[in-house]
């Protein structure tokens, strides 16, 4: 008895093995052929903190495109090979751009939301670290430096930290260390720092060499507009000027 049993287990089993694999076939024949369009090797995204970036990256993954990203701070790898000769590298750049000032302040309003520290006194349910401060805050000191910084130098007030930027007075000091600030502040590399190979002051004239076409999507709300960025407008012309430059109009 015990062996009918254990060979009936064995058919059972293999009989259901067999019907699932049928109906992962059938499953599969029965899914449309989704083709991907790779542009890794050719096209670079620098992905500029708070300007689009996301969006971007969300309305190419609709259109299953794949980019070279790079983020969240310049890459000195990427640049030296958007700017050599070698036939392999990338030619193509993409920049995401945005009005400085309102980098700015969604920059810091976003690293404040993420960050958060033992003594955090924010109120708690928000979004962000200070929803569940006693177990999501950060362990890192830098980080822990740069909410303290955000919240307890800077007031948790963009504008205070912009005053200090613009501050005027005689020695400088004031101004001197709230630059020093900003650029511990994440997603706060200016575009200046981003294209720096394009336009630093060492660079006598626009390289030539290697980069071929540079795409500039602007995140804006035109004026008398209805309110809504044409962000996605410019991503997805964009995306379809990638595709028609690699499969031709049709």
């Amino acid at each position: 008895n015990s062996s009918f049993l254990i060979e009936t287990d064995a058919r059972d089993t293999s009989t259901r093995t067999k019907r699932k694999r049928k109906r992962k076939r059938k499953r599969k024949e029965a899914t449309p052929l989704r083709c991907r369009h790779d542009f890794r090797n050719s096209t670079v995204f620098f992905h500029v903190g708070k300007a689009g970036g996301g969006t971007f990256q969300t309305h190419q993954r609709a259109h299953r495109l794949r980019l070279r990203p790079v983020h969240p701070s310049p890459s000195s790898r990427i640049v030296d090979r958007l700017v050599s000769l070698d036939a392999s590298s990338p030619d193509a750049l993409v920049v995401n751009v945005r009005d400085p000032i309102d980098r700015f302040v969604s920059a810091f309003r976003w690293r404040l939301l993420r960050l958060c520290s033992p003594d955090d006194e924010r109120e708690r349910g928000k979004r962000g670290g200070a929803a569940e401060a006693d177990r999501r805050c950060k362990i890192s000191e830098e980080l822990e430096e740069e909410e303290r910084m955000l919240r307890a130098t800077y007031r948790s007030d963009p504008n205070v930290l912009a005053e200090a930027l613009c501050d005027d007075g005689d020695d400088g000091t004031r101004r001197e260390k709230a630059r020093r600030d900003m650029t511990r502040m994440g997603h706060s590399a200016t575009l200046r720092e981003w294209l720096d190979f394009l336009v630093g002051d060492h660079v006598s004239g626009i390289p030539t060499v290697g980069l071929r076409e540079l795409w500039v999507v602007p995140l804006e709300t035109p004026p008398g507009a209805d309110d809504e960025p044409q962000f996605e407008r410019h991503v997805d012309r964009l995306l379809l000027s990638l595709l028609r430059s690699k499969y031709g109009r049709d």
